[in-house]
């Protein structure tokens, strides 16, 4: 039996931004995560 896994990331209203393949190479990952955060006002502090 074949399973996956994967990263959901959520903006701070609860919507999906992004998903991130638990295979996926970190050159692709690393740059999906600076744009959801970019994209949707930073860190809160």
């Amino acid at each position: 039996m074949k399973r996956t896994a994967g990263v959901f990331l959520f903006d701070a209203r609860g919507v999906v931004v992004s998903i991130i393949d638990y295979h996926e190479p970190r050159e692709f990952a690393l740059p999906k995560i600076r744009r959801a955060i970019a994209a949707h006002g930073g860190a809160s502090s």
